[in-house]
């Protein structure tokens, strides 16, 4: 599973907590002790609790449970419980609780996605696209990966597909020889490239060195369209629905 860091934790922790808490030290509580359950109200997919409490742990208090990632937890369940002093406790529960509904909201999310999907077609992939809010990547991948999901592409570094965008500075360059080009300079990889409309997909299949095609925003019957060209084909490249998939 993905890595997240106590450098990284301790990051998320420093945006709420620069200084010091003025409630609980004005009120004289700190060294009281105790123990915080947070709870679900509604049916979720866990996910990264583990790293809620590790958070927690960093501000000094002790974890007593952590739902597992990918487990089901119903409303009014535990997610994550933790004791200790007062002032640690008020640190650490709003900044735990946070993580813990975006992360469940993504894995539980995916998870009702991935479970639609396969009525349709058991067994079919539900991936995620490399797009997420700026400095969550690692966060939002482990929810997917907690609600059944997989990543579609990490980065730019991890796999090649040819844009619209790209052709527009290669001069003139046929579709042949810009694949040529891709499998020639990385011959381990796989070569996708996107296709906005029907015609721009039956001129893919066609080309036998292509490993995927990538449909773009595409209504269900143009993708149903596209398949039942591919399957009559000599060349079966994967297909993948991408944009506005609800």
């Amino acid at each position: 599973m993905i890595y997240i860091s106590d450098r990284e934790l301790e990051r998320y922790i420093e945006e709420d907590l620069p200084y010091m808490d003025w409630t609980t030290m004005l009120l004289e509580i700190g060294e009281k002790r105790g123990s915080f359950s947070l709870i679900s109200r509604q049916e979720v997919v866990a996910a990264s609790a583990e790293e809620a409490g590790r958070m927690t742990a960093l501000l000094g208090c002790d974890v007593i449970y952590a739902a597992p990632a990918g487990s089901t937890v119903g409303a009014g369940e535990r997610l994550l419980s933790f004791s200790g002093r007062a002032s640690d406790l008020h640190r650490a529960w709003r900044l735990a609780q946070i993580w813990l509904e975006y992360s469940c909201g993504i894995a539980t999310r995916t998870w009702k996605l991935k479970t639609l999907a396969e009525k349709g077609r058991p067994g079919v992939r539900l991936l995620t696209t490399r797009k997420s809010m700026p400095l969550t990547k690692k966060l939002a991948l482990k929810a997917v990966l907690a609600g059944g999901g997989m990543p579609h592409r990490l980065g730019l570094s991890d796999s090649i597909l040819l844009f619209e965008q790209h052709k527009a500075f290669l001069g003139g360059a046929s579709l042949p020889e810009m694949i040529a080009r891709l499998k020639t300079g990385h011959p381990e990889k796989k070569v996708f490239a996107e296709a906005a409309s029907l015609e721009e997909a039956a001129l893919l299949i066609q080309q036998t060195t292509i490993d995927g095609i990538q449909l773009d925003k595409m209504a269900p019957e143009e993708v149903a369209e596209v398949v039942a060209s591919r399957n009559k084909a000599q060349h079966r490249p994967t297909i993948l629905a991408a944009g506005g998939i609800n």
